[in-house]
């Protein structure tokens, strides 16, 4: 039993707790890092975050800190586009060239998300119309949104709470039900997702138990002080962290 991949799932565990973002973004590229197949990081990292961000749904959820009518247009749009992209997978996962795609796609991502994340935190955003915007949102837009989540989410492990939240911060105003809704979404997707990967065969058993006893404290203990640090400053650590990890998939 590896003490480092421990240290991992408690740090990752953290990063959910705090903003909602982070697991497959984080944890997908330095699996690959210390050894892992990208496919079979993929399918591991799907599962251990299904459990972690299950936790976290349930604290948020007795806080009253998700957001619903968003959550469903959204899951509206990416159960089938999970279902599509797994026949697709199931397809071309023999090929040679899979897991070096799937590698230079997650780096490509992690870049292009984390530089809008920034981008979005230094401009800053109007809370009234923040407001007004999640008053007045198009719920066909939250289908897209969660259909291009979801082929994302089946081929890199990444997207359900990065992505996602790059999208709530348009519409929503408090961090805490940003990271809530963005939470319990993640929690249903990367649910279904690892199954389909149990079933293809990607999942390593073994290492998901050993990251989960990380991230279950990791992840209770990021839920109690997310009030106790702004969001901003959170978002920004976890942005520039993103952004080194695609860089570094890149070398």
């Amino acid at each position: 039993m590896n003490p480092l991949i421990i240290l991992l799932g408690f740090v990752i565990g953290m990063l959910i707790g705090l903003s909602g973002m982070g697991g497959g973004a984080v944890l997908t590229p330095a699996l690959m890092l210390l050894g892992v197949p990208p496919i079979r990081a993929v399918g591991s990292d799907l599962l251990y975050m299904s459990i972690t961000r299950g936790v976290g749904s349930s604290l948020y959820m007795k806080s009253r800190k998700v957001e619903f009518k968003i959550v469903a247009p959204l899951l509206m749009g990416t159960i089938p586009s999970i279902v599509i992209s797994a026949l697709i997978l199931r397809t071309i996962m023999q090929s040679t060239i899979v897991n070096l795609v799937i590698r230079y796609l997650l780096s490509s991502i992690l870049i292009l998300t984390s530089t809008l994340h920034i981008i979005r935190l230094y401009r800053g955003n109007d809370k009234k119309e923040r407001l007004y915007r999640a008053q007045e949102y198009n719920w066909v837009f939250f289908v897209f949104v969660g259909f291009l989540i979801g082929v994302v989410v089946v081929f890199t492990s990444v997207g359900s709470g990065t992505i996602l939240a790059l999208v709530l911060l348009r519409f929503m105003k408090k961090g805490g039900k940003i990271v809530g809704t963005d939470m319990v979404y993640s929690f249903v997707v990367t649910s279904l997702a690892a199954i389909i990967h149990a079933i293809i065969g990607n999942v390593d058993i073994f290492l998901v138990l050993t990251l989960l006893m990380g991230s279950i404290p990791g992840v209770t203990m990021g839920f109690f002080i997310n009030h106790k640090i702004p969001d901003r400053y959170i978002l920004y650590t976890l942005s520039a962290l993103l952004f080194m990890m695609g860089i570094i998939l890149l070398l």
